[in-house]
């Protein structure tokens, strides 16, 4: 089980189309798109929030896995980020017994 959070994220005021868009990667390739539009408002305000996700991964391994995040702002235009004001992110990855 991968839990991940994400404290203060922005949407910057530079657009009334900025947004995020969030990806889950695991050894270097996309496992799962968890979210587009995230801050987006239609308005160009800066918008703060969070974002929060879960994702049940079978790695049937047991060699190394690496697992990591990676965003964008789809429109391009102005800034969008994560982790903004010294914010730390946090992924946690827990084994499930079956």
């Amino acid at each position: 089980m991968i839990l991940i959070s994400h404290p203060q994220c922005i949407k910057s005021s530079a657009n009334s189309n900025n947004d995020l868009s969030l990806w889950l990667y695991k050894n270097g390739s996309n496992l799962v798109q968890f979210a587009t539009d995230l801050g987006y408002t239609g308005t160009a305000i800066n918008n703060y929030f969070s974002a929060s996700f879960s994702y049940l991964d079978s790695p049937a391994t047991t060699s190394l896995t690496t697992y990591k995040i990676q965003f964008s702002n789809p429109a391009n235009t102005g800034s969008a980020g994560f982790c903004t004001s010294g914010a730390t992110s946090v992924i946690t990855l827990m084994e499930i017994a079956g």
